[in-house]
């Protein structure tokens, strides 16, 4: 009896609480950061419905940013 092994590759996890921006966005709010499409944030976390919180790697501002305009990095 023969048995065969397949290789399964999977692509690389996501850093827990890292986010790659999909959209620049301009902050409207003193609580809130501007971010350029492209940029990493970090220790992002969901704060409210369309709302997280996290810091731009590049600048290193913390604040509110649309969790719709980021995806997992």
């Amino acid at each position: 009896m023969q048995t065969s092994h397949q290789t399964h590759t999977e692509a690389p996890a996501s850093k827990e609480g890292h986010f790659r921006a999909l959209f620049s966005y301009e902050a409207t709010d003193t609580d809130e950061v501007s971010f350029s499409e492209g940029d990493i944030i970090v220790d992002g976390v969901i704060v409210a419905d369309g709302w997280m919180q996290g810091t731009v790697e590049k600048t290193g501002q913390k604040g509110l940013l649309p969790s719709n305009y980021v995806e997992p990095a």
